[in-house]
């Protein structure tokens, strides 16, 4: 008789985390009279080699404004994600057609190309917004929050209600 040992199933635990520390960046918009005005305002930025910042939802308020001003929608039209450019250079995010407003970061972040920009997406939604460079794991770690909340939402409305 052939003896056949129980199977067995190993599972790894996936441990997906942010490390990230405070800093200090500028958000420049114009003044009424077309002059720049800058403000410190405080960002959180990822380790080197990591492609994201996040900052409080009233900067997100300005920069989509700006990109709604200068005629592109929204991603696919959605409400919660506006396309930006990160101009390596300058270490700033801004609308590709416009300087104002922007962010400035004081950390490089990774190139994808040759090229001095790298696409990004604005991300609005939860308690601080973020910032990603298209096409990166942290772009992608952002689409699964997203996801993420929009499948537990109507579980924690249910909730709410209880």
């Amino acid at each position: 008789m052939l003896y056949l040992p129980p199977r067995t199933r190993a599972f790894s635990k996936l441990t997906c985390y942010r490390a990230h520390h405070c800093a200090t960046g500028r958000f420049i918009t114009l003044s009424p009279q077309g002059t720049p005005v800058t403000r410190e305002i405080e960002v959180w930025l990822g380790d080197p080699g990591n492609a994201y910042v996040m900052f409080d939802p009233e900067v997100s308020r300005a920069l989509q404004t700006g990109t709604i001003l200068q005629g592109s929608c929204s991603l696919a039209q959605d409400p919660e994600l506006y396309p930006q450019k990160f101009y390596h250079d300058t270490r700033h995010f801004s609308h590709e057609s416009s300087l104002y407003p922007r962010l400035e970061i004081p950390q490089r972040l990774p190139q994808q190309s040759n090229a001095n920009s790298s696409p990004a997406t604005l991300h609005t939604y939860g308690v601080t917004h973020t910032i990603t460079l298209d096409g990166t794991p942290d772009a992608e770690f952002q689409h699964n929050i997203r996801e993420s909340i929009q499948r537990l939402q109507p579980v924690l409305d249910e909730l709410k209600d209880t």
